[in-house]
């Protein structure tokens, strides 16, 4: 993925990560940016439509709990973490690698 193509594959995390959370963690309490800072803190690595679609259960808890944290707020779910995920590769799908289900 090029430079552009990961911007603009951000932005989408971004968007989504918003769309999703607001209505728990309120309007002014999450920003696009925080889609990436609650990946890569998860995760130690930079997010790809790749590593979302190959999630595991386990590391989307890791993940819900991170969010948690990283916003400061209960009550984020599982269910949370695979719309962030679902609506993100629906708008831009992994290319995986061969071999791979």
């Amino acid at each position: 993925m090029n430079e552009q193509d990961f911007i603009s594959f951000l932005s989408v995390l971004g968007e989504e990560f918003c769309d999703t959370l607001s209505p728990i963690v309120g309007d002014e309490e999450v920003v696009p940016q925080d889609g990436y800072d609650v990946f890569y803190q998860t995760f130690k690595q930079e997010p790809s439509p790749t590593m979302l679609a190959l999630l595991t259960e386990t590391e989307l808890e890791q993940l819900r709990t991170s969010c948690e944290e990283y916003l400061e707020c209960e009550g984020i779910t599982i269910a949370h973490m695979r719309s962030v995920v679902k609506q993100t590769l629906a708008r831009w799908p992994a290319v995986m690698p061969s071999g791979t289900t």
